[in-house]
């Protein structure tokens, strides 16, 4: 019998998120959680949480949890404060992080993803999800808006890689330097 604690995994990389990242609200929290299923389905042939994504305007969005967490539903309170002000839903961890369920592999991808998006706000974050050859380009031009984006995706040749993502950002950051 195989036991999955994909639930478990999900709180813990959520609170990991929160806990590590600046501006770490809804949105972006789903574009981290994005991440990191997709890269470490490239490494490994699964994901992490075990949440389906969808192809939204403002890129990847697991339309299940995202919808819990908007309703306040009991699962997402047990271990999630919610709090709504200004347009924004401000998550506030109640449990600590606990690393039990998660392997080496997803630590790492945890510390990395936080590392490379920790100033980073959502917006900045869309216009990395939305790049060219993105799992979530290829899947609003071949499917359409709100279409399921397929894991394969993150393993086609084009699909850009964490160190594609790196420097992007590390790109943005320059330009921003420049015009200050």
């Amino acid at each position: 019998m195989i036991i999955s604690h994909n639930r478990d995994k999900l709180y813990n990389s959520v609170i990991y998120f929160l806990k590590h990242t600046k501006y770490c609200y809804k949105t972006k929290l789903m574009k981290l959680l994005f991440f990191l299923d997709f890269f470490h389905f490239r490494e490994t042939g699964a994901s992490v949480t075990g949440l389906e994504y969808y192809a939204w305007d403002f890129g990847p969005y697991p339309v299940e949890f995202g919808n819990k967490i908007s309703d306040n539903d009991p699962e997402v309170t047990s271990f999630l404060r919610i709090v709504k002000s200004e347009g924004n839903i401000k998550l506030i961890p109640k449990k600590s992080f606990n690393d039990k369920y998660l392997t080496k592999r997803e630590l790492r991808l945890l510390e990395e993803i936080s590392f490379i998006f920790k100033n980073a706000k959502a917006y900045e974050i869309t216009e990395i999800s939305h790049l060219k050859n993105t799992p979530w380009d290829r899947t609003i031009k071949e499917k359409g808006d709100r279409a399921k984006i397929d894991y394969w995706l993150a393993l086609e040749e084009h699909s850009p890689s964490m160190a594609d993502i790196m420097e992007n950002v590390r790109d943005r950051k320059i330009i921003e330097r420049a015009f200050e």
